[in-house]
């Protein structure tokens, strides 16, 4: 083996390992924003029974106001 070729073999490592860590910093940013997503994830999953509930009172409420709306129409038309 000549120095050219220890040389060339220590250059080549020096690349590997560059584009290693590199990667390792990529999975480790990866990590990092998966586990925000997460965290977001676990607050609309609690937040979900509550937004069921607030859509069945707008429902509810849209309802009533149609029923009075008809009520009294009905009333002001005489059917009533």
């Amino acid at each position: 083996m000549s120095n050219f070729d220890l040389n060339d073999i220590a250059v080549r490592l020096s690349v590997i390992e560059e584009r290693i860590n590199n990667s390792t910093e990529s999975l480790n940013r990866l990590q990092h924003q998966m586990q925000a997503i997460d965290t977001r994830l676990e607050l609309i999953e609690k937040q979900e029974p509550m937004q069921t509930l607030a859509s069945r009172w707008i429902i509810s409420a849209v309802w009533t106001v149609a029923g009075l709306a008809a009520y009294m129409a009905a009333k002001f038309l005489g059917l009533m």
